[in-house]
């Protein structure tokens, strides 16, 4: 996907999400596996999809039973592209099979088209044909079976062969005659009908060749409705919300949630704490203790703006933005393997890319701990820096840090509100020490906003306390503190 690597995808919980996207056919698949997203400069393909998914949530919501029978339609249709490439060169013929398989996809479309027509749904980009005439083609008795073979009505000549070769074979049954001649006829008369079939398949592949447009068109139009059908049922699985697009120069997201982390969650008998936070266009930093869910905050935001534009609805009450041109996530653990560079190089790579985009495009981008990697006096100062950048540019910066010093007056400044107000007496109180799951519990994992110049955090020192380090530690801790 544009601007993201597979890693990246896997780390924000985006591939999970593609992994609840139940699509029923390979059509569908394939789109899902390509899903794109659409950048200011699609707007109008991005309202459209919204609007469609909206419209087909609704009508879900109204006729389930409708949708689950489109679903079940769906769910037949098999791979006939490499048949339509067949029946694109001149010079080969379908055989049984494959005339078999285009007969099935002719019928199971004309069946699908009539649920989609209850519904009353008009997906204006792709607009599908009857398959009718295809039908009839494959189906020249008029009595419509899914089975298919080389019927007599195909050709006179074809059915005066047929009916000379029972005659024979009734003679060899009867033993009228010479066996051997008779035999000999038959054999003759049975290579007259493979070259008259032959012919036949050769000409019902010709008629074919003229509904190949028609053929890919029905393709892409059952792929979209499958994938449209699987993000409706995942909006509707999930409580999820249409995203709100506009030229505002703020991002408001209210009770927002990752769905990958949810479940890793719930398996431990936790729950996620949703996410609210408004930004402003410009320099939006967020600091908190280890452990306090920043980068889990980070993910959870770039992957409900990205699942916007990709024409989902996201998952969390509310999500209002602007539609960008790029979209950036660039967490302090990556790193280039291939090209032999170390985490801090491969973000100062990714870095280079970020600012030639921020110079002529609207950008949202996520740095999770940049220039962690490097020695805190220059990681500061490049942090501060980019800040500063993002400040002059069309950019929605959202940076982690655990430095204090980069923030100027007036930059938006957001805090994990951590152990602050949570009381840690009792532990020392009983002599208890708190596990790490158990602090984790304890961790309000909420987002509040603070004054630029509020220090961030300093918790680990306490955390550490209480989960029992040795006393000799913490003294040298405590007297370098006083010291500083």
């Amino acid at each position: 996907m544009k601007g993201f690597s597979r890693e990246q995808l896997q780390r924000i919980g985006f591939d999970y999400v593609m992994g609840l996207v139940d699509t029923r056919n390979c059509y569908g698949e394939e789109i899902k596996k390509n899903v794109v997203w659409y950048s200011d400069h699609d707007k109008r393909i991005l309202s459209q999809q919204i609007r469609y998914l909206t419209q087909l949530i609704k009508f879900q919501k109204s006729h389930p039973e409708t949708v689950v029978q489109i679903r079940n339609i769906l769910h037949r249709f098999k791979d006939i592209r490499g048949i339509l490439r067949k029946i694109e060169k001149s010079e080969e013929h379908l055989d049984e099979t494959e005339l078999f398989e285009v007969k099935n996809f002719a019928i199971d479309l004309e069946y699908l088209l009539l649920e989609y027509n209850k519904a009353k749904l008009d997906l204006k980009t792709i607009r599908p044909f009857s398959t009718r005439k295809i039908i009839k083609l494959l189906n020249p008795d008029g009595h419509v079976t899914r089975t298919f073979a080389i019927y007599n009505t195909y050709s006179k000549k074809l059915t005066a062969l047929r009916k000379r070769k029972l005659e024979i074979e009734k003679q060899i049954q009867l033993c009228g005659g010479d066996r051997n001649l008779l035999l000999q006829k038959r054999v003759e008369i049975t290579i007259r009908e493979k070259i008259e079939e032959n012919l036949v398949k050769l000409a019902l592949t010709y008629k074919l060749r003229k509904y190949i447009e028609k053929f890919k068109t029905n393709i892409r139009f059952i792929g979209e409705l499958d994938f449209l059908l699987a993000r409706s049922d995942l909006a509707i699985r999930f409580d999820c919300s249409k995203p709100v697009f506009s030229d505002r120069k703020s991002i408001k997201a209210n009770d927002i949630i990752n769905p990958y982390v949810d479940n890793n969650l719930q398996n431990n008998w936790q729950r996620f704490t949703p996410i609210s936070i408004t930004m402003k266009c410009g320099a939006n930093v967020l600091t908190g203790a280890n452990m306090g869910g920043k980068t889990v905050a980070l993910a959870t935001i770039t992957l409900n703006i990205l699942l916007a534009h990709c024409g989902f609805f996201v998952f969390g009450k509310s999500l209002k933005l602007p539609i960008f041109d790029s979209i950036v996530y660039l967490s302090h653990d990556y790193q280039s393997i291939e090209l032999g560079l170390s985490s801090f190089g491969a973000e100062v790579k990714e870095l280079t890319r970020l600012i030639h985009v921020m110079r002529r495009e609207r950008v949202f981008c996520a740095l999770d701990e940049f220039a962690k990697g490097t020695n805190p006096e220059e990681g500061e100062i490049l942090v501060r820096a980019f800040l500063r950048l993002a400040e002059q540019y069309r950019t929605f910066a959202l940076v982690s840090t655990h430095f204090s010093g980069v923030l100027r007056k007036g930059m938006n400044h957001f805090q994990v509100v951590g152990l602050r107000n949570t009381d840690l007496s009792k532990f020392s109180a009983i002599n208890e020490l708190p596990s790490p799951g158990m602090l984790q519990q304890l961790m309000d994992y909420r987002i509040g906003k603070v004054g630029w110049n509020s220090l961030p955090p300093r918790e680990a020192v306490r955390v550490a306390e209480l989960m029992g380090i040795q006393n000799e530690f913490l003294d040298l801790v405590k007297e370098n503190y006083q010291e500083k």
